[in-house]
């Protein structure tokens, strides 16, 4: 066994780390997002909203936002061969390729030329695989489901999510030693439950037209711990004891009453939504050499992203 040391960069300032294949195989990587690997580099770490400051739904569900040496995590520039990889909406970076179909990423954090002088935080250059003189590919599947996961000791159940990725690479020549294409393809489908949300629905004393614990700030049964009175807006008085007639029921909204839960108390309800996303990843990429130092390449990627819409599911009273 040989091992090597790194070699003192002596041509150039910048500071300057390069991610390759092998660290991205042997790495452990949840979710197969090369993009985490990028805390690998000195000085860069998860920024502390990951989100830009845009807010989760603003940026693409596998975007990672990073801080280097201290730096805002919209100030990053992303390049895939050579073209800017960014969701220009929140400054971060789009969707980086699989780990099959990357060759290589570097992560410039100080000292960069004036070539990426777009951000003041750092620079991460990705390059995706091409095809060589001879045709080599793989396929891949892994899976993570609830019914294989072990219980964490101070949970009540185990971890239900489910995930399975799947897909392949293929590459080779079209032209020996002058055209070469490159292929690849990967799934992801999510499956799982987001529970712990909460809400408030009307009491079944509210469903009788009883609003008599909104008159007091410490009622146990007023949500909103603030007096509430009820005014008739035909006579603009208060309803006596904060209570409305049943029989001023608009009939439309009591026929939508049959679809809400029922809770005791101040009405809160416990519930869980669905998660369900199908993520379909393409890359294809072609190069034709000119001669020894000349080579077009035309690289294009692809991922297209369906999202299941949540529904409310399983209320339970508390």
């Amino acid at each position: 066994m040989n091992g090597t040391a790194t070699q003192v960069e002596t041509t150039t300032p910048t500071l300057r780390q390069v991610v390759d294949s092998a660290r991205m195989a042997d790495m452990p990587l949840n979710g197969r997002n090369a993009a985490n690997l990028t805390t690998l580099v000195a000085g860069a770490v998860i920024a502390p909203s990951n989100n830009a400051n845009q807010g989760d739904a603003k940026s693409f569900p596998v975007s990672v936002a990073i801080s280097t040496n201290g730096a805002r995590e919209n100030q990053i520039s992303y390049y895939l061969d050579g073209a800017p990889n960014m969701d220009f909406f929140s400054n971060v970076n789009q969707p980086f390729p699989f780990p099959d179909a990357l060759q290589e990423f570097s992560v410039q954090t100080s000292n960069y030329s004036a070539e990426f002088g777009q951000d003041a935080g750092g620079v991460v250059s990705i390059v995706s695989k091409a095809g060589t003189n001879q045709f080599h590919g793989d396929a891949f599947g892994f899976l993570r489901n609830g019914a294989l996961n072990a219980r964490n000791y101070f949970a009540r159940t185990a971890d239900p999510l489910k995930r399975s990725q799947f897909g392949g690479v293929i590459g080779g020549p079209i032209i020996r030693e002058e055209t070469f294409l490159f292929g690849g393809y990967q799934g992801t489908r999510i499956r799982s439950n987001q529970g712990g949300n909460s809400g408030f629905v009307p009491t079944n004393a509210n469903l009788a037209g009883d609003f008599s614990a909104m008159l007091s700030a410490g009622d146990p049964n007023n949500p909103l711990h603030r007096q509430v009175i009820i005014t008739d807006h035909l006579t603009d008085k208060p309803f006596p004891n904060n209570q409305i007639p049943v029989t001023r029921f608009d009939p439309a909204s009591l026929a939508m009453l049959k679809y809400v839960p029922r809770a005791a108390g101040a009405g809160q309800v416990i519930y869980s939504l669905p998660l369900t996303q199908n993520y379909d990843e393409y890359i294809l990429r072609g190069d034709h050499s000119i001669s020894a130092s000349n080579v077009i390449g035309c690289p294009r990627t692809c991922v297209c992203t369906v999202e299941g819409n949540p529904t409310f599911v399983s209320p339970a009273a508390k």
